[in-house]
């Protein structure tokens, strides 16, 4: 599985507080305010929350690897356009 350097650059670092489980979307909220969707065909694996270390993506699978040794995985809809994170004032910070 490949790293994702841009997601990880942007959401690196940032402790994730919850994940919001919708029929086609999953929102993971973060300390600061911010908020990344994604789009997804099956809900997430969770596990305990923490601090986000780095992003690995390949095809339609999403990991988001947090500094406790845990991942937050997820199913999107399509391998691209499955991602955005919006800063706390809701500015557009990452796209794919």
């Amino acid at each position: 599985m490949s790293l994702n350097h841009q997601l990880t650059k942007v959401i690196g670092g940032r402790t994730v507080t919850g994940v919001v489980q919708t029929d086609a979307q999953s929102v993971v909220q973060f300390d600061d305010g911010s908020r990344m969707t994604v789009k997804t065909t099956l809900s997430p694996t969770l596990g305990p929350l923490g601090k986000v270390t780095r992003v690995r993506q390949q095809h339609t699978t999403l990991n988001v690897d947090l500094d406790n040794d845990s991942t937050l995985q997820f199913t999107t809809v399509e391998p691209m356009a499955s991602v955005m994170v919006r800063d706390k004032n809701q500015t557009l910070e990452y796209m794919d």
